[in-house]
């Protein structure tokens, strides 16, 4: 194993950029971030929504289900401006079952 991989493995905590093809992410990029216990980092998440419930105060983007109840800081507009096909970057932790993340920051875009 070189230097540029350690500390990679179960529970280590990596940032991703890539693009989807066929369902499955394509990384261009891998950054080992700090620490390795679940949950200890924020993640993020960009594109359109293709779901969206106010009810629950939840949307999808990328097959991943961000939560926006509680306090969340929005930049470039409000919970109200969020719409299905709305082009958004969610930020926040993974649930520890890792099928929600807890939105702290959404920024909106054109």
């Amino acid at each position: 194993m070189n230097d540029r991989n350690s500390g990679l493995g179960p529970g280590a905590i990596v940032k991703v950029q890539g693009a989807t093809s066929n369902g499955v992410l394509v990384a261009t990029q891998v950054q080992l971030e700090g620490g390795n216990a679940p949950g200890g980092g924020d993640y993020d998440v960009r594109g359109a929504i293709t779901a969206l419930d106010t009810a629950a105060h939840t949307f999808v983007v990328r097959n991943v289900t961000v939560f926006y109840g509680g306090n969340v800081d929005f930049h470039k507009g409000t919970a109200a401006d969020l719409a299905i096909g709305r082009l958004v970057e969610a930020r926040g932790p993974l649930s520890a079952d890792g099928t929600t993340l807890q939105a702290v920051r959404i920024d909106l875009r054109n």
